[in-house]
């Protein structure tokens, strides 16, 4: 390679790297390193602050001023407002400061904006720790180490990248202060990671003791206060044997050895396969988000639920397969819900993995039995006959050491509700295995020779024969297409192993079989049957059948351990678009859209204002919500969408529902709609002398209906004012004064309005 290529690789990893910081959203980073030295000249402190980022600028001010060094701090900045004013020489500046800043102002006549005071102020201050401390926390040090330097100028070179220095980790009354900074850096730069570059001895005498504070004490930090860091271990002295990453949390602490020639590529890498761990966790957290929302929705929805099943024993489905395809569904929608948002973010983080970054750790068996299993599942599922699925197009039958897959459509080799299926013979296409071939081959491809025969070919094959993997070679050709009997074919769905076989005593057991319905069961009775009348038959007639083309018949029957075997079994199928390219190919079929499985009511939504109020109570509040109309049902709101809205005066007594019907009138509530609008009166609910929850049926309540007691004495007292009154002759209190608030001198009981509900209060004296 010549020295130009390498310059431009080289410009081009640290391209990457930066791009990476940027779209990762690290752009807080965090160094600590023993050997940053505090700046003891005063002239040089000055002039290390001009050239800090505003940032950096105002975080040290704030740690001056918190330090009661208010002086340093004004006379800091306002040093800074009038160097800005100075007509500045680039290549004094370059070869002058920061260490000789007298001499620098003395050659551009700006002498007259440094005033003694500042310079005595900073000399005095760095008599004290803390304040040395701040200084280099935010970019005023010393450091000989070049390693270093390449590494943040790097990293200085993304956009909006922010730094904090420290000398040593800190101590545990340090980690409030530390973890504030960390806090207000994150906010700052908006990042969602800091990166934490930490010396692995950090110079305390004890071994490994940056090691300890990143996988210790970063872990416990962050944990508790939901950060997240991408920590670096930096040293001289590399561990011989560096940990592949394996577990989540591998990938964000790395070893990085201070003196690589490759260190800006070693980091990219690293920065990269965070970002892959990073994007394979939201998937992880997506699905499980999405899996609870989903399993909210499902028990909510009975009525969809047997919609599905319905659907499902009508079509010749499990039951529990299409269950599963609804909540499936269901997940996916939710998935949707929750990436979309941040799918810019996560995208951004994708396209890095196919350049050179994305480090393969051969240290770890990336290709083994768990990947080769997971490639052949998406091809085929192996578990149908546990699953209690029935016959299907590209289900996979095992004979004599030969496979055969069904073909057909979906309407034609499905068994009705009828009890009926519209083919009347099966038709089968039969394949062979053959060793892989190129490793980039395709999963499914089509080869045609130079005769014009076309195979099929689908990877990830697992034969059974030779218990291993290959490749199922299928011939598009007339001469390849054989046949069976769906009677015998039925028989491998009744049996956990696939196997075509009946008992010939005994078949009510096969009412234990979890899969088997009662309708698969009435016909399982009707197979029974026509195999034990024409047992002697079947046999006989075996000498008529073409055994070359018709390969699965019922005139194979043997019997063995009293039952009626066929010599096959079902082991497999291709799945779905896999099976409809294979169809395809044969007779130009295209695809059969699934079943849908969602129920078929015609919903559309709107938004209403809805007035609430209390019955006989006139306070109400208007709430603007979600009206659903779902024929041929009646028009709703959900609760919660009300309860969300009203004040807590409602609050409590909507969320005693879960849905407002249109048209209700009834003791519960009453829901309505005029010209006016929708009107939601809830019930005055109130706890009768007999300790009974009853409602209101007018604008009083009598104190007999209340209290066993007879009413005595008349006298009340108002609570919001104090006003005295008296009930009338029948004792009748309004529910307007119980709204008030109103105190019974008879029996010292105040009668207060509460969560929908009339409520009884003792009062102390």
């Amino acid at each position: 390679m010549t020295r130009r290529s390498m310059l431009r690789k080289g410009a081009e990893i640290m391209a990457e790297l930066q791009q990476l910081i940027t779209s990762l959203k690290a752009n807080y980073i965090v160094l600590i390193e023993n050997d940053l030295r505090y700046v003891t000249d005063p002239y040089a402190v000055i002039a290390k602050f001009c050239n800090l980022s505003e940032f950096q600028k105002v975080r040290l001010l704030a740690s001056l001023i918190n330090l009661n060094k208010g002086q340093t701090a004004n006379g800091l900045e306002a040093f800074k407002i009038a160097f800005d004013q100075l007509a500045h020489d680039e290549a004094l500046q370059e070869s002058l400061l920061p260490d000789e800043l007298g001499q620098y102002l003395a050659e551009i006549k700006g002498e007259a904006i440094l005033p003694t005071q500042l310079i005595a102020a900073i000399a005095a201050d760095m008599n004290e720790l803390p304040v040395n401390d701040a200084f280099l926390r935010s970019g005023i040090f010393h450091l000989d180490d070049e390693r270093y330097d390449a590494l943040l100028n790097e990293f200085a070179q993304a956009p909006g990248v922010e730094f904090a220095y420290y000398r040593s980790k800190p101590v545990p009354a340090e980690l409030g202060i530390f973890l504030e900074e960390l806090k207000y850096g994150l906010h700052h730069t908006q990042s969602q990671y800091y990166l934490a570059v930490v010396d692995k001895m950090l110079g305390e005498g004890q071994e490994e003791s940056g090691k300890s504070f990143i996988e210790v004490d970063l872990v416990e930090l962050n944990g508790k206060h939901q950060l997240n860091s991408l920590a670096f271990l930096f040293t001289s002295q590399p561990s011989p044997n560096p940990i592949q990453p394996i577990d989540y949390k591998d990938f964000f602490m790395r070893e990085v050895h201070k003196g690589s020639d490759e260190l800006v590529k070693i980091i990219a890498g690293y920065l990269t396969d965070t970002s892959y761990a990073t994007v394979f966790k939201n998937f992880e957290s997506s699905y499980i988000e999405a899996s609870q929302k989903a399993f909210t929705m499902a028990l909510t929805n009975q009525q969809n639920v047997k919609h599905v099943i319905k659907k499902s024993i009508n079509e010749g489905i499990s039951p529990f397969e299409s269950l599963r395809g609804w909540f499936d569904q269901i997940v996916q929608y939710n998935i949707d819900l929750l990436q979309v948002d941040k799918i810019d973010y996560y995208s951004s983080l994708t396209k890095f993995f196919d350049g050179q970054s994305l480090v393969d750790h051969t240290g770890i068996k990336e290709y083994g039995p768990d990947l080769e299993k997971l490639n052949s599942f998406e091809l085929f599922d192996s578990n149908i006959n546990r699953k209690g699925l029935p016959i299907f197009p590209g289900d996979i039958f095992l004979k004599d050491g030969e496979y055969y897959i069904l073909v057909g459509q979906v309407c034609d080799l499905l068994i009705r509700d009828t009890g009926k299926r519209g083919a009347k013979i099966a038709e089968f296409l039969k394949f062979k295995v053959i060793p892989f071939g190129d490793e980039e081959q395709e999963k499914f491809t089509v080869a045609v020779d130079k005769k014009g025969k076309k195979d099929v070919l689908i990877q990830h094959f697992f034969d059974l024969n030779i218990d291993s993997y290959g490749v199922a070679a299928i011939e598009i050709t007339s001469k390849n297409t054989y046949y069976g009997d769906f009677n015998v074919l039925d028989l491998c769905y009744y049996n956990a192993g696939g196997n075509s076989e009946l008992i010939i005593n005994g078949i009510e057991s096969y009412r234990n079989v979890p899969w088997v319905t009662s309708e698969k069961y009435t016909y399982l009775e009707g197979l029974h049957g026509y195999f034990t009348a024409n047992q002697g038959n079947l046999a006989a007639n075996k000498a008529l059948v073409d055994e070359e083309m018709m390969v699965f018949s019922a005139s194979d029957l043997a019997e063995e351990d009293g039952k009626m075997v066929f010599g096959f079994k079902r082991i497999s199928r291709l799945k779905g678009r896999f099976y409809d390219s294979l169809y395809q190919q044969l007779i130009n079929y295209k695809a059969r859209i699934d079943l849908n499985l969602i129920d078929q009511a015609i919903a559309t939504t709107t938004t209403v204002d809805v007035i609430v109020k209390y019955t006989f109570i006139d306070t109400k509040e208007t709430v603007n919500v979600v009206l659903t109309r779902l024929k041929p049902h009646k028009s709703f709101v959900l609760a919660t969408d009300v309860a969300d809205k009203v004040t807590d005066l409602f609050q409590a007594a909507v969320n005693n529902y879960s849905t407002f019907i249109e048209g209700n009138k009834s003791k519960e509530y009453a829901f309505t709609s005029s010209e006016a609008g929708y009107l939601l009166e809830l019930p005055v609910q109130y706890t009768d002398k007999d300790n009974k929850l009853k409602s209101a049926d007018g604008e009083n309540l009598r104190f007999v209906r209340l209290f066993k007691e007879t009413l005595e004495n008349k006298a009340v007292e108002f609570l919001d004012n104090n006003e005295k009154s008296e009930l009338n002759d029948n004792g009748e209190i309004s529910l307007l004064g119980i709204r008030r608030g109103i105190k019974l001198i008879q029996n010292n009981i105040s009668l207060v309005f509460k969560d929908g509900r009339v409520q009884k209060i003792a009062n102390n004296n």
